[in-house]
């Protein structure tokens, strides 16, 4: 029996498939406030011509996407779901998870560590105490929670003062973010600044950047209306500079950033149903996302689509969280989750296929030989067989449970057949 020829240029590009999946140095989180999973969907459909968002589309063709994650439970206030965004920790203690226990949603005038009375970790430690730059830029007052900049003064949980001992590695400092800006004005000043800090020397490697507009008009105007619909578009604008950002203006961030953006909840005032207030968007966007793929349907057997709305518990298998995106950033800036957290803590939200690379093909004795390969993510390598390349009839002889980097094998029986030809598939 022939086996099929491994050709140098197909190795060549599974092998950069495979080097795709490495950890990158950029990872941009944005919170656009108030976005609303339903409506931002409606315009996405063809029939819309009136409210372009070609960089929203940008983020869903070309990256992983869902417009039905769930935010945390009963928690819909911005202040209280951006501590579960940056912390990765529900609001409240249930069902075994430590909450962050910050309620308030006016201005603070304490630290999320005093007000739980032991401290909290968020994504800026672990970030900042690894030795990546990190910052914050922020289109409320009520961010200086995390760190305080100029005027805004508040608890500033994460600054020089309230930040954590640094004892990881060499001691970065107890500033746990190196640039914030804050600034309540509209109109694009938060994304534009942080876009000329990053184009500045010495550029951060962690970014998260809160956007208000559709919250803002959400409230003033109404959800859906069509002045809320006109600023979706100009978010979808600051989109498109972050992406000139990255592609243009940087040359070392081509293809080594990546953006993940979300929301703290939907229609606050006047919800339809409770699903609006409470489904939201997540878009990764970058080297190595399966382009154009469901977010669910990735995490297959890990996340499903809420029960209801709120959910109720957080037992039993769950769905895709806003929370989950700052361990997912962590992860693919190379590093562990933050501590204490709840959210995606195993960091085993999927936003990939794992790639197959087949690293040798070998005798095994007498009619028989093996296939060996190592994958680029977990989940399962499937080898596919026919002995009909021109109309070929695919059948799946062998499955095997696959992490990053670790060998596995495929052992191919002589058979009867003159020739045969295989193939891999991650899923």
């Amino acid at each position: 029996m022939k086996i099929l020829e491994i050709l140098p240029a197909i190795f060549a590009a599974l092998l950069l498939a495979l080097s795709s999946q490495a950890a990158v140095p950029y990872v941009f989180v944005i919170s656009v406030d108030g976005l609303w999973g339903t409506y931002l969907g409606r315009l996405f459909d063809p029939t819309n011509t009136h409210y372009l968002i070609p960089n929203f589309k940008r983020l869903r063709n070309e990256g992983a996407s869902t417009l039905a994650a769930h935010i945390d439970n009963n928690n819909w206030e911005t202040l209280p779901n951006h501590t579960s965004i940056v912390t990765a920790r529900p609001r409240d203690n249930r069902d075994g998870l430590d909450g962050h226990g910050w309620l308030l949603n006016g201005t603070p005038t304490t630290t999320i560590h005093a007000n739980k009375g032991s401290y909290v970790a968020s994504v800026f430690d672990v970030a900042h105490d690894n030795g990546l730059r990190t910052c914050m830029y922020a289109n409320k007052s009520k961010f200086s929670l995390f760190d305080t900049f100029g005027s805004y003064t508040g608890g500033g949980s994460y600054n020089a003062v309230n930040g954590a001992l640094d004892v990881t590695g060499p001691d970065n400092g107890r500033d746990k973010v190196n640039d914030s800006y804050i600034s309540t004005a509209l109109g694009g000043v938060v994304v534009d600044t942080f876009i000329a800090r990053q184009k500045s020397p010495n550029p951060n490697n962690y970014a998260f950047i809160h956007i208000n507009e559709p919250d803002a008009y959400g409230h003033s105007a109404d959800w859906g209306s069509a002045t809320w619909y006109s600023n979706v578009v100009v978010v979808d604008t600051m989109i498109g500079r972050i992406f000139k950002l990255i592609e243009q203006d940087v040359p070392a961030m081509k293809d080594t950033a990546m953006i993940i953006l979300t929301a703290d909840h939907g229609n606050q005032d006047d919800p339809p149903t409770p699903a609006d207030r409470y489904a939201v968007p997540v878009f990764v966007w970058g080297p190595g996302v399966s382009p154009g793929a469901d977010l669910y349907a990735l995490n297959a057997g890990r996340r499903r689509a809420a029960s209801s709305y709120p959910m109720t518990t957080y037992a039993g298998m769950q769905p895709i969280r806003n929370a989950e995106v700052n361990n997912l950033a962590l992860q693919l800036l190379g590093l562990g989750p933050i501590p204490g957290s709840a959210f995606n803590y195993a960091q085993d939200l999927r936003i990939a296929l794992p790639t197959p690379l087949i690293t040798g093909i070998a005798p095994n004795g007498p009619g028989n030989f093996t296939i060996t390969g190592v994958a680029s993510g977990s989940g399962q390598v499937v080898l596919w067989k026919t002995t009909e390349p021109q109309t070929p009839n695919w059948v799946a002889i062998g499955t095997n449970a696959v992490s990053p980097g670790v060998a596995f094998e495929f052992s191919v029986p002589q058979g009867s057949d003159g020739a045969a030809f295989f193939r891999l598939e991650g899923r």
